[in-house]
């Protein structure tokens, strides 16, 4: 989000949605058409067959969704919400008395390697010896990831990336970003900021460039190969593969195994213990050319112009958020997301897209989508939970990124959450593999528990309904406009870090104490929707949120300090970090 794109600067800020660019598409190249009513997810499924023909047809591959993909994905919904995933949990994890019969080959084994790559490259060029094990191949998908400057320069900190390899990824800047509301009696609200979320990069280009010196420092990866479970011993760790370039049963030892296989990690099941996820982000969406390229000149972070809605019987409340593509000057990604529980009254994927493609016209301003040529479809579901980091209960196993829940339950996840601690692992990690501080109890000082990560539960309670529960239609977006409107007034200090899922003491007081003031009469609907039990957790996550702001500030001097053993420095120097990151001040503007 640095300088803005095309003609738009922030002071000719897009007062309306983008409106369509129609064009004249060739006789044998027919859009897919809307203007007919079909059967329930026939037209869903039509629009994704002909995406999916049309990649065959310019030779691109596993940049979309197919049907069959979404109906997968709808099979493993299904199942957490009717509790069949949570069920037993899986023995792929074991501890054993009997030690490795050679020393570890490998310093650290990371599990998963499309985000794994970033921390297996920081640490390789540490000096330690870093195996990578991807189960498919390791190369990043066509659709784009959305970040900020700021935190692509965090990469090039840590020495993943070169600032020539993030320039080389970034694939398009934008600039400025919209966060707005449709209120009651219809009045839209509308906040502009700059510089989140506005770099559309490649993700293709970051893992081939992460992987390069990676490999340039002495780092091993293996790819196409699965991991079919992980022994613990006394002197390390031993990983089970099975790979054609391998005999089955072989296997990969090392001192530490950094689990980063994502919230569906085998790992993170077995700790889970078939636990029921909290929460769920749905997220569906599509990237299309045929945009007026004189308006895709902005993105959207958050915006809902549609009240909560009867879906079933359940209610959900949609919110959008759009990027412009790199592809092209009229391309355009569009998401629609929702969160809730994982109740089995929930719809299912194919009802939210089929919602997606009713309610886009509305949000684009369009006519009609027979104009829009889609390119790719994505959708996924983001289980997240309270109890989170995760610390397991083995030695010499740590995760991180979505393994590990360490992300916002309001973000989807992924690159930039695994990006923001990037540097606090990397030093965590390089301290235990020295001072040998490899014990559950050690690891666990690396996912301790975050205050500034828990309270923000109650910002997704807010943002959901539960089943069960008719508010007003207009409430939630009335309760956003609210605190939009308070942060807007207190300024960047306060406002940038909450849309970066970062948040701080002083800036929340002062935000709560806003709407308070702002719409007092609402406050207790407010507390009324997200239950007396999520507002006395929220207010004890908040005291200790205070209480880390003050233990960090009074103690931030005092890391790395020489008078401590190594072992008890390892272990105060991850207090302090974890006083810092739990307070949100690791944030900079």
């Amino acid at each position: 989000m640095d300088p803005a794109c095309g003609f738009l600067s922030p002071m000719a800020r897009p007062t309306t949605p983008l409106s369509l660019h129609v064009s004249t598409a060739p006789a044998d190249d027919k859009p897919v058409s809307f203007t007919t009513k079909e059967p329930f997810g026939s037209r869903t499924k039509r629009i994704l067959d002909k995406i999916g023909a049309d990649a065959d047809a310019s030779g691109g591959a596993g940049s979309s969704i197919s049907f069959t993909t979404l109906e997968a994905i709808d099979r493993a919904w299904e199942a957490v919400k009717t509790g069949r995933a949570s069920g037993e949990a899986p023995t792929f994890v074991r501890e054993t008395d009997v030690p490795l019969s050679t020393s570890p080959k490998f310093d650290v084994i990371v599990a998963g390697g499309t985000l794994g790559i970033f921390m297996a490259t920081a640490l390789q060029r540490k000096g330690f010896r870093v195996c990578v094990v991807e189960r498919g191949p390791l190369r990043g998908r066509t659709q784009e990831w959305n970040i900020s400057r700021k935190e692509m320069m965090e990469l090039v900190e840590e020495g993943v990336l070169s600032k020539e390899d993030v320039e080389d990824a970034i694939g398009i800047d934008f600039n400025p970003i919209r966060v707005g509301f449709v209120g009651e009696k219809n009045e839209p609200y509308t906040l502009w900021t700059q510089d989140v979320l506005h770099l559309g990069v490649s993700p293709s280009v970051l893992l081939a460039r992460a992987q390069s010196r990676f490999l340039a420092a002495g780092g091993v990866v293996h790819e196409n190969t699965p991991i079919q479970g992980i022994r613990i011993a006394p002197n390390g760790a031993a990983v089970e593969v099975k790979s054609t370039e391998m005999m089955d049963g072989e296997e990969l030892t090392g001192r530490l195994v950094i689990d980063c296989m994502g919230n569906q990690s085998p790992i993170s099941r077995q700790a889970r213990a078939g636990q029921q996820p909290d929460g769920i982000c749905i997220v569906v969406g599509t990237c299309a050319s045929g945009f007026d390229p004189t308006r895709n000149t902005y993105a959207d972070l958050l915006y809902s112009n549609t009240p909560t809605m009867d879906k079933g019987v359940s209610q959900v409340h949609w919110f959008w958020e759009a990027f412009p593509a790199s592809s092209g000057p009229g391309d355009r990604t569009t998401y629609l997301f929702m969160y809730c529980d994982a109740k089995p009254e929930r719809p299912s994927i194919l009802e939210c897209f089929e919602d997606y493609w009713d309610l886009m016209p509305q949000y684009q301003n369009l006519s009609s989508l027979d104009a829009l040529t889609f390119k790719r479809a994505v959708c996924n579901f983001f289980p997240t939970y309270k109890d989170s980091p995760l610390r397991t209960d083995f030695p010499r196993l740590c995760a991180i990124g979505d393994a590990s829940g360490i992300q916002s339950p309001l973000s989807f996840g992924g690159f930039g959450s695994l990006s923001r601690h990037l540097g606090r692992l990397t030093t965590a990690f390089s301290d235990a593999l020295t001072t040998d501080s490899l014990s559950k109890e050690e690891l666990g000082l690396i996912n301790a528990y975050q205050p500034s990560l828990s309270v923000t539960w109650m910002f997704q309670r807010a943002m959901s309904v539960p089943v069960g529960a008719k508010p007003r239609p207009d409430f939630i977006n009335r309760s956003l406009i609210n605190n939009f409107k308070s942060m807007e007034k207190l300024g960047d200090p306060v406002l940038k870090p909450f849309l970066q899922d970062v948040v701080q003491a002083g800036p929340l007081f002062s935000a709560m104490a806003g709407i308070a003031r702002q719409d007092f009469f609402n406050t207790p609907t407010v507390l009324w929707h997200v239950g007396v039990d999520a507002f006395f957790g929220w207010f004890r996550h908040f005291f200790m949120l205070c209480v880390y702001t003050l233990l960090y500030r009074a103690t931030k001097q005092t890391k790395g300090t020489e008078a401590l053993p190594p072992k008890m420095r390892y272990r105060w120097d991850r207090r302090v970090e974890n006083w810092e990151f739990g307070s949100g001040l690791d944030y900079r503007l």
